[in-house]
Order: structure tokens, then sequence, then C-alpha cells
């Protein structure tokens, strides 16, 4: 969080730390009036892997599309706000989840974009449940007066799902003794479906799709594969107008980044260089949603209807 954080106080504007109550949280903003652009920054090694998930990717080309479209702003008498919020710990119970439920998000958005280094449809994660019951056993004496809710917990666990559907589930607490029956537990699971109640269409998607063709670079807006990645970006999605592009960097260099288990920079200079100009394609889709009525209209409308 310092670096970007301090990159960005570097470019002169009022960084704001320990947002949202994340203590590695930051957010800076820029313009005045008019619509409001949103990057989200996702950052943090993990331990052992370090930055094999690339998210170091993400904060860069995040971080660089914020700088790009306030300069633009600065140069420009068009009304508008960019806006850059970090967002750490994405891969636990998500760095976004807890800024949403705090009203990082709550403000009249008009979209909130980020990009990926992989290639996958990514959908809500982060659900949590609670199973438990009000009686406690002694397990040696009497465990038949209990309810296990650590047999609950495991009863909720099922395998029997589609292909392209994912619960992945971990158990955060069964029990305080092995001598006493669990009268509470706790996991939490992340889900991935592509028909959970709803997708989102996307007029972003397919404006970012433009934008990158008219800088030499393929994209497409939806793809027919099914893939098993997740993130909570998803669960924004259901707030505001989102899209969460994927780069190109899926091929061998991100494998290998995935793969290494002590990864822990960016396999530069290919992926340094495709977040730059990743970068551009963000900043100037956030200049479009700032200045084409139409382009942020359409995609209200995508985020109000059922696909």
């Amino acid at each position: 969080m310092s670096i970007l954080s301090t990159i960005v106080f570097d470019e002169c504007y009022t960084v704001k730390c320990h947002t949202y109550g994340l203590a590695t949280s930051f957010e800076a903003e820029f313009g005045s009036g008019g619509r409001l652009v949103v990057y989200c920054a996702e950052y943090d090694a993990l331990p052992d892997i370090g930055h094999a998930c690339l998210h170091n990717f993400i904060a860069a080309s995040s971080v660089a599309a914020f700088i790009g479209l306030a300069r633009a702003l600065k140069g420009s008498s068009v009304e508008g706000r960019v806006r850059i919020l970090g967002t750490p710990a994405e891969e636990a119970l998500g760095g976004k989840i807890e800024p949403l439920q705090a009203g990082a998000f709550a403000d009249d958005i008009a979209a909130t974009l980020m990009l990926h280094p992989l290639a996958s449809r990514f959908l809500p994660q982060g659900v949590m449940g609670n199973a438990g019951s009000q009686l406690i056993a002694n397990a040696g004496a009497a465990p038949w007066n209990g309810l296990n809710a650590l047999d609950a917990a495991v009863a909720t666990y099922t395998s029997h799902i589609r292909p392209n559907e994912h619960i992945n589930a971990i158990m955060e607490g069964g029990g305080i003794a092995v001598s006493i029956i669990p009268a509470k537990s706790r996991m939490v699971f992340g889900i991935q479906t592509p028909t959970w109640h709803r997708q989102r269409r996307s007029c972003s998607d397919h404006e970012f799709v433009n934008v990158m063709a008219a800088m030499g670079t393929k994209f497409i807006a939806r793809s027919d594969k099914p893939f098993t990645a997740s993130t909570d970006m998803g669960n924004v999605s259901y707030q505001l107008p989102a899209s969460m592009a994927a780069s190109a960097l899926r091929c061998e260099t991100a494998r290998r980044c995935i793969k290494s288990r002590l990864q822990k920079k960016l396999p530069a200079p290919e992926a340094f260089d495709v977040a730059m100009h990743c970068a551009k394609g963000l900043a100037l889709l956030g200049w479009k949603v700032l200045r084409d009525d139409g382009v942020a209209t359409e995609a209200m409308r995508d985020f109000n209807e059922k696909e």
C-alpha cells in the first residue's frame, strides 16, 4: 500500500489511507462535477507464493489508468471525477467486500473498472455461513446429548454440481476441544456459477474491446468457454456497473507465474509492458464514460436489465 499510495501522492493527489475499515487500503480522487469512474487496485503478496496471482499487475494497471485519466482531466475542461481505490487481500474474504459493506461504492458511480492478467470469467464469491446449536455435550461421557454443529458444517459440502460451477470452502471454526461436542461451527464459501440469479451484460466490456482494437490489440467481449476463476469484483458488479477485463498475459507467461511458488515480481519486461498497454485502454474507457452520455447511459441500462 505504501508504495502505491506514494506513487499517487507524488502525482500531487490527496491520498486517504486506512479507508473503509481496512488498515492497508487507500483512496484518492481527482476532478469535480460530472460522472465518477472508479479504478480498483488489488495488491498484497500471498504467503509463500508472493505475487504468483499477479495482483501487482492489477495494481500497476489500475494506478496507471487513474493517473492517465486524471492527467487528461487536468488538461481539459471536461467535468468528471476519477478515483483509485486500493483493495487489498482479495484472496481472503475479499478486499472489496468490506469496503462495499462500508459504503465505498455507495456514491453515484458511472463505472468501476479493473483488469486481470487471466482470461477468465469472474463471478461472485465470499458467501459466509454459520451452523450452530445450543446443546453442548461431553464427547466422552454423553455425546448423544449434543447436536454436533461440526457434523452440520461437513454435511453442507457437496460436489454434486455442474462442471462450470465451483464451491470452495474452508472451516474457520469447529469447536474448542476434542472432548466437547461443538455447539457452533463456521465455514466460509467461495461460489462460482454462470447462473447466480443473473449475469450482467456490460456495455463497458464492448467499449473496452473497441478501445483496445483502436490501439491494435484484440480483445473479445465474452468467451463461450467455461472458466473457474473468481474475484470479489463480482460482488461489486451486483451493486453498480462494473467491468473487469482480462489481458492476453493468460498465455505461457501467466502459467509460469501461477505455477511458481516463489514468484515475487512481474515477469518483466513483458508483463509490465502489457500492464501499461492495458492501462491506456482502461484510461481511455474511463474517458469515454466521463465524456460520452451514450456510453454511460447504456452501461447503466445494461446493469439494470436482466440477461
